[in-house]
Protein backbone atom coordinates (compact mmCIF):
# COMPACT_ATOMS: atom_id res chain seq x y z
CA UNK A 1 0.00 0.00 0.00
CA UNK A 2 1.04 3.93 -0.42
CA UNK A 3 0.03 4.69 3.08
CA UNK A 4 0.45 3.63 6.55
CA UNK A 5 -2.61 3.61 9.16
CA UNK A 6 -2.31 4.25 12.35
CA UNK A 7 -5.80 3.24 14.52
CA UNK A 8 -4.78 4.18 17.75
CA UNK A 9 -3.77 8.01 16.83
CA UNK A 10 -6.80 7.57 14.16
CA UNK A 11 -4.81 9.04 11.24
CA UNK A 12 -3.24 7.52 7.84
CA UNK A 13 -0.23 8.58 6.43
CA UNK A 14 0.06 9.11 2.77
CA UNK A 15 3.07 8.37 0.97
CA UNK A 16 4.27 11.93 0.44
CA UNK A 17 4.38 12.45 4.40
CA UNK A 18 0.92 14.27 4.09
CA UNK A 19 -0.80 13.06 7.42
CA UNK A 20 -4.54 12.56 7.12
CA UNK A 21 -6.45 12.56 10.72
CA UNK A 22 -9.45 10.29 10.78
CA UNK A 23 -11.98 13.25 11.92
CA UNK A 24 -15.55 14.12 11.30
CA UNK A 25 -16.37 15.97 8.58
CA UNK A 26 -17.19 19.69 9.34
CA UNK A 27 -19.38 20.35 6.76
CA UNK A 28 -20.02 24.04 7.65
CA UNK A 29 -16.56 25.04 7.95
CA UNK A 30 -16.31 23.34 4.34
CA UNK A 31 -18.99 25.33 2.78
CA UNK A 32 -18.10 28.90 4.97
CA UNK A 33 -14.83 29.36 3.77
CA UNK A 34 -14.69 28.01 -0.24
CA UNK A 35 -11.00 28.57 -1.64
CA UNK A 36 -11.33 30.71 -4.81
CA UNK A 37 -9.17 29.78 -7.86
CA UNK A 38 -8.30 33.14 -9.36
CA UNK A 39 -6.85 31.81 -12.52
CA UNK A 40 -7.28 29.18 -14.58
CA UNK A 41 -3.84 28.84 -16.43
CA UNK A 42 -1.67 25.53 -15.72
CA UNK A 43 -0.05 27.02 -12.65
CA UNK A 44 -2.62 28.80 -10.96
CA UNK A 45 -4.53 25.52 -11.16
CA UNK A 46 -1.82 23.40 -9.23
CA UNK A 47 -1.54 26.06 -6.74
CA UNK A 48 -5.18 26.43 -5.58
CA UNK A 49 -5.52 22.80 -5.78
CA UNK A 50 -2.91 22.45 -3.38
CA UNK A 51 -4.27 25.50 -0.62
CA UNK A 52 -8.11 24.03 -1.89
CA UNK A 53 -6.60 20.06 -0.45
CA UNK A 54 -4.46 21.64 2.79
CA UNK A 55 -7.43 23.50 3.97
CA UNK A 56 -10.35 20.75 3.34
CA UNK A 57 -8.09 18.15 5.01
CA UNK A 58 -8.17 20.41 8.51
CA UNK A 59 -11.98 19.86 8.30
CA UNK A 60 -11.90 15.96 7.84
CA UNK A 61 -12.19 15.94 3.77
CA UNK A 62 -9.92 14.03 1.97
CA UNK A 63 -8.60 15.31 -1.07
CA UNK A 64 -5.87 13.19 -2.64
CA UNK A 65 -2.32 15.54 -2.77
CA UNK A 66 -1.65 16.76 -5.79
CA UNK A 67 1.56 15.09 -6.43
CA UNK A 68 0.72 11.38 -5.66
CA UNK A 69 -1.75 11.06 -8.44
CA UNK A 70 -0.08 8.75 -11.11
CA UNK A 71 -0.47 7.66 -14.40
CA UNK A 72 -3.41 5.27 -15.41
CA UNK A 73 -3.63 4.74 -12.01
CA UNK A 74 -7.39 5.27 -9.58
CA UNK A 75 -9.87 5.36 -12.44
CA UNK A 76 -12.52 8.32 -12.20
CA UNK A 77 -10.96 9.47 -8.50
CA UNK A 78 -7.22 9.46 -9.66
CA UNK A 79 -6.59 6.67 -6.42
CA UNK A 80 -7.57 3.66 -5.21
CA UNK A 81 -9.23 2.59 -1.94
CA UNK A 82 -8.72 -1.16 -0.64
CA UNK A 83 -5.99 -3.45 0.95
CA UNK A 84 -4.02 -4.35 -1.92
CA UNK A 85 -0.09 -3.43 -2.86
CA UNK A 86 -1.07 -0.56 -5.28
CA UNK A 87 -3.61 1.28 -3.53
CA UNK A 88 -3.67 4.75 -2.00
CA UNK A 89 -6.06 4.29 0.87
CA UNK A 90 -7.09 1.93 3.11
CA UNK A 91 -10.70 0.52 2.96
CA UNK A 92 -11.95 2.75 6.55
CA UNK A 93 -11.51 5.93 4.39
CA UNK A 94 -13.46 4.54 2.01
CA UNK A 95 -16.87 6.07 3.76
CA UNK A 96 -15.15 8.84 3.89
CA UNK A 97 -14.20 9.60 0.61
CA UNK A 98 -17.57 9.39 -0.63
CA UNK A 99 -18.87 11.87 1.77
CA UNK A 100 -15.74 13.86 0.42
CA UNK A 101 -16.72 13.36 -2.96
CA UNK A 102 -20.55 14.83 -2.78
CA UNK A 103 -19.15 17.91 -0.41
CA UNK A 104 -16.89 18.76 -2.81
CA UNK A 105 -18.93 18.85 -5.83
CA UNK A 106 -21.03 21.27 -3.85
CA UNK A 107 -18.20 23.45 -2.84
CA UNK A 108 -16.81 23.31 -6.65
CA UNK A 109 -20.58 24.24 -7.69
CA UNK A 110 -20.46 27.48 -6.28
CA UNK A 111 -20.23 30.58 -9.06
CA UNK A 112 -17.11 32.35 -6.83
CA UNK A 113 -14.72 29.49 -7.15
CA UNK A 114 -13.68 29.64 -10.80
CA UNK A 115 -13.35 33.23 -13.19
CA UNK A 116 -16.48 34.03 -14.75
CA UNK A 117 -16.90 32.52 -18.03
CA UNK A 118 -14.08 29.64 -17.34
CA UNK A 119 -14.69 26.29 -19.03
CA UNK A 120 -14.18 25.13 -15.19
CA UNK A 121 -17.52 25.81 -14.25
CA UNK A 122 -18.80 23.22 -16.97
CA UNK A 123 -16.46 20.69 -16.40
CA UNK A 124 -17.97 20.64 -12.69
CA UNK A 125 -21.40 20.27 -13.66
CA UNK A 126 -20.48 17.68 -16.19
CA UNK A 127 -19.21 15.51 -12.90
CA UNK A 128 -22.97 15.20 -11.70
CA UNK A 129 -21.77 15.21 -8.27
CA UNK A 130 -19.17 13.54 -7.99
CA UNK A 131 -16.62 16.09 -6.92
CA UNK A 132 -13.21 13.84 -6.13
CA UNK A 133 -14.15 13.24 -10.06
CA UNK A 134 -14.54 16.93 -10.94
CA UNK A 135 -10.94 17.62 -8.83
CA UNK A 136 -9.02 15.19 -11.44
CA UNK A 137 -10.85 16.47 -14.58
CA UNK A 138 -10.02 19.62 -13.57
CA UNK A 139 -6.42 18.73 -13.15
CA UNK A 140 -6.33 16.49 -16.31
CA UNK A 141 -4.47 19.25 -18.58
CA UNK A 142 -2.34 20.54 -15.66
CA UNK A 143 -0.62 17.77 -14.33
CA UNK A 144 1.99 15.85 -15.12
CA UNK A 145 0.68 12.27 -14.41
CA UNK A 146 -2.56 13.16 -17.11
CA UNK A 147 -0.81 14.48 -19.52
CA UNK A 148 1.06 12.52 -22.69
CA UNK A 149 3.38 14.93 -23.29
CA UNK A 150 4.52 16.15 -20.06
CA UNK A 151 7.61 18.69 -21.06
CA UNK A 152 4.85 20.78 -22.92
CA UNK A 153 3.80 21.90 -19.19
CA UNK A 154 7.47 23.68 -18.50
CA UNK A 155 8.64 25.24 -21.98
CA UNK A 156 9.76 27.87 -20.94
CA UNK A 157 11.06 30.47 -18.11
CA UNK A 158 8.14 32.52 -16.76
CA UNK A 159 8.49 36.62 -17.18
CA UNK A 160 7.02 38.91 -14.41
CA UNK A 161 5.34 41.19 -17.47
CA UNK A 162 2.19 42.37 -15.26
CA UNK A 163 2.33 39.91 -12.29
CA UNK A 164 3.16 41.30 -8.88
CA UNK A 165 6.46 40.02 -7.33
CA UNK A 166 5.01 37.65 -5.07
CA UNK A 167 2.82 36.38 -8.08
CA UNK A 168 6.41 36.04 -10.51
CA UNK A 169 8.11 34.42 -7.59
CA UNK A 170 5.01 31.33 -6.71
CA UNK A 171 5.51 30.83 -10.51
CA UNK A 172 8.54 30.31 -11.06
CA UNK A 173 8.98 28.01 -7.74
CA UNK A 174 6.24 25.97 -9.80
CA UNK A 175 7.85 26.04 -13.51
CA UNK A 176 11.21 24.68 -11.44
CA UNK A 177 9.70 21.64 -9.07
CA UNK A 178 7.84 20.69 -12.76
CA UNK A 179 10.79 20.79 -14.49
CA UNK A 180 12.42 18.92 -11.46
CA UNK A 181 10.07 16.30 -12.20
CA UNK A 182 9.90 16.45 -16.03
CA UNK A 183 14.19 16.24 -16.45
CA UNK A 184 15.02 14.74 -13.32
CA UNK A 185 16.99 17.41 -11.64
CA UNK A 186 16.38 19.57 -9.18
CA UNK A 187 17.43 23.89 -8.93
CA UNK A 188 15.63 26.31 -6.76
CA UNK A 189 15.66 29.98 -6.74
CA UNK A 190 18.31 29.39 -3.98
CA UNK A 191 21.15 28.54 -6.72
CA UNK A 192 23.10 31.25 -8.32
CA UNK A 193 22.47 30.97 -12.27
CA UNK A 194 18.08 30.04 -11.60
CA UNK A 195 18.66 33.50 -9.83
CA UNK A 196 20.21 34.82 -12.39
CA UNK A 197 17.49 34.04 -14.73
CA UNK A 198 14.44 35.04 -12.33
CA UNK A 199 16.17 38.72 -11.60
CA UNK A 200 16.30 38.95 -16.29
CA UNK A 201 13.15 38.23 -15.94
CA UNK A 202 11.96 40.88 -13.70
CA UNK A 203 10.29 43.71 -15.24
CA UNK A 204 12.99 46.20 -14.15
CA UNK A 205 15.39 43.79 -14.10
CA UNK A 206 18.47 45.58 -15.61
CA UNK A 207 18.33 47.96 -12.51
CA UNK A 208 17.43 45.05 -10.27
CA UNK A 209 20.77 43.00 -11.51
CA UNK A 210 23.17 45.81 -11.45
CA UNK A 211 22.09 46.51 -7.39
CA UNK A 212 22.35 43.10 -6.46
CA UNK A 213 25.11 41.66 -8.47
CA UNK A 214 27.66 42.74 -5.90
CA UNK A 215 26.08 41.04 -2.80
CA UNK A 216 24.57 38.23 -4.57
CA UNK A 217 28.39 37.20 -4.98
CA UNK A 218 29.65 37.53 -1.72
CA UNK A 219 29.38 35.04 0.56
CA UNK A 220 28.58 36.90 3.59
CA UNK A 221 25.77 38.71 2.00
CA UNK A 222 23.88 35.80 -0.36
CA UNK A 223 21.33 35.22 2.69
CA UNK A 224 19.49 38.08 1.75
CA UNK A 225 18.56 36.91 -1.64
CA UNK A 226 17.83 33.30 -0.34
CA UNK A 227 14.35 32.20 0.93
CA UNK A 228 12.06 34.02 2.77
CA UNK A 229 14.42 36.85 2.42
CA UNK A 230 14.48 37.41 -1.42
CA UNK A 231 11.08 39.42 -1.87
CA UNK A 232 12.13 41.42 1.24
CA UNK A 233 15.36 42.12 -1.02
CA UNK A 234 13.49 42.75 -3.85
CA UNK A 235 10.92 45.03 -3.09
CA UNK A 236 13.58 47.16 -1.28
CA UNK A 237 15.34 47.39 -4.67
CA UNK A 238 12.37 48.59 -6.16
CA UNK A 239 11.65 51.21 -3.84
CA UNK A 240 15.08 53.12 -4.08
CA UNK A 241 14.66 56.81 -5.45
CA UNK A 242 16.20 56.22 -8.49
CA UNK A 243 14.28 52.65 -9.33
CA UNK A 244 12.48 53.06 -12.57
CA UNK A 245 9.66 51.07 -10.58
CA UNK A 246 9.08 54.49 -8.76
CA UNK A 247 9.57 56.89 -11.14
CA UNK A 248 6.96 54.76 -13.59
CA UNK A 249 4.45 54.66 -10.46
CA UNK A 250 4.98 58.20 -9.65
CA UNK A 251 4.22 59.18 -13.49
CA UNK A 252 1.23 57.15 -13.51
CA UNK A 253 0.25 59.00 -10.00
CA UNK A 254 0.70 62.19 -11.91
CA UNK A 255 -1.38 61.09 -15.11
CA UNK A 256 -4.47 60.02 -12.85
CA UNK A 257 -4.68 63.47 -11.04
CA UNK A 258 -4.49 65.42 -14.59
CA UNK A 259 -7.37 62.87 -15.67
CA UNK A 260 -9.80 63.46 -12.57
CA UNK A 261 -8.77 66.96 -11.73
CA UNK A 262 -11.28 69.63 -13.59
CA UNK A 263 -9.27 72.36 -15.46
CA UNK A 264 -8.81 75.53 -13.17
CA UNK A 265 -11.00 77.47 -15.34
CA UNK A 266 -13.72 75.12 -15.14
CA UNK A 267 -14.15 75.76 -11.38
CA UNK A 268 -13.81 79.42 -11.53
CA UNK A 269 -17.20 80.06 -12.14
CA UNK A 270 -18.67 77.94 -9.55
Amino acid sequence: MHCWIDPAMEKTTRADGTIFFHIPIDEKMVMKNPVPCGKDAHASIRRWYQTFQETLMQHGVHVHPLWLFRKNHGGEWGFAVGDGPTDDLPNPVRMTCHQSSTLIYQLLSQSTVFPTGSPLHDVVANCYGNGLKALKVILQHSHLAFVDEPSTLVPTYPKQKNKSLLEYKIETEDFLQMRSIVQGFSKELDDPGELDIFINNMKYSTFVQCVTRDERRQRSLIHKCQGDRLLETLNSVLMMPDCPARNDAASASRAVRAVTTPPREATAGL
